[in-house]
């Protein structure tokens, strides 16, 4: 079930942003809704398999998906359209 306070702040990635060389997606969580941003993780999790922090990818690794948590942002990356509109379909 969505959380009826969650609006999902979904953007376009470029090289500008962290993770735009490897992701093309990300969204943004409120830091007071951090257990709502753990149940979309794990549901990535189930859904693509292991992944890991944005900071311990490799260039040679290819994941769906990864997240930061830092002291200024919560967020889960993309890979590709089709792995955000996959997230889109379950979470909106």
């Amino acid at each position: 079930m969505v959380h009826p306070s969650l609006v999902l702040k979904i953007a376009k990635l470029d090289r500008r942003f962290t993770g735009g060389d490897k992701f093309r997606y990300c969204v943004d969580f409120n830091f007071r809704d951090n257990h709502i941003f753990v149940q979309h993780r794990n549901w990535c999790w189930e859904t693509w398999g292991p992944s890991c922090e944005y900071k311990f990818i490799q260039s040679k690794d290819d994941y769906n998906y990864c997240w930061i948590v830092d002291t200024y942002r919560i967020r889960l990356y993309f890979k590709d359209e089709a792995a955000v509109n996959w997230y889109k379909l379950r979470w909106e």
